[in-house]
């Protein structure tokens, strides 16, 4: 697995993404695991994971965390 690489500027919009995840699944580690592998139809059907580990850039950083904020969660 390739790591992602975030450039300085592009840190905190990654660690917001996080932050919106762990907010929107009430800090359970389950529901983030399954939110962050869970296909997204706003990425093209491809996961969060999915996503973090391809080059990334601020726009696509922007777009995950537009995504982390809204992702439905399971009942």
């Amino acid at each position: 697995m390739t790591p992602c690489v975030v450039i300085p500027d592009n840190a905190a919009l990654l660690l917001n993404v996080l932050v919106r995840l762990e907010v929107r699944c009430h800090h359970d580690s389950q529901a983030i695991a399954g939110a962050l592998e869970r296909p997204v139809l706003e990425l093209g059907g491809q996961s969060i994971s999915e996503a973090l580990r391809q080059p990334i850039d601020v726009d696509c950083l922007r777009q995950l965390r537009e995504v982390a904020g809204t992702l439905p969660l399971p009942r």
